[in-house]
């Protein structure tokens, strides 16, 4: 059809196998890069087996969503539906709790940057969390370039 497109592929070469990447900052970090790379179009997501590392990327990236658009977050919930949709997505028990820190991880940073010390009252607090949603460290550095590659076509 002589349409060009541009595909971009990222790799995290630090995440092994049934595992977790070694902090939350790393995958972060990653997904900041993901975002960044993703203006429009289709974003595929693969592991080995599609299910584990896969799993954790995208539920991780849901929970951020949530978080920006200031929705509740149950990550058992998403869990739930992702392997509706693809049996076995986050595989192990360490995978599923580091969604958890993730999350947290997000959060946390949230409230330092802004100062913010907020804290319920009690659990069944309803009040919202004032942020602005900037949980990417803005002294990140871009990936480097063994981890991005484009492709054109």
């Amino acid at each position: 059809s002589g349409e060009e497109r541009v595909v971009k592929h990222l790799k995290f070469t630090r995440w092994p196998d049934h595992g977790t990447p070694p902090s939350s900052a790393q995958l972060l970090r990653f997904l900041h890069c993901m975002r960044a790379a993703h203006a429009q179009g289709p974003l595929i997501v693969h592991c080995s087996a599609g299910i584990g590392r896969t799993g954790v990327l995208i539920c991780t990236d849901v929970i951020l969503g949530l978080i920006e658009r200031d929705l509740s977050i149950n990550v058992s919930d998403i869990v739930k539906e992702m392997r509706l949709q693809r049996y076995g997505m986050v595989q192990t028990k360490e995978q599923y709790l580091f969604c958890y820190k993730v999350w947290l991880d997000a959060l946390q940073s949230i409230l330092l940057r802004h100062g913010n010390r907020w804290q319920p009252e009690n659990p069944s607090d309803s009040q919202p969390i004032p942020v602005n949603h900037d949980y990417f460290p803005q002294h990140w550095s871009p990936l480097p370039k063994e981890e991005i590659i484009s492709i054109y076509f």
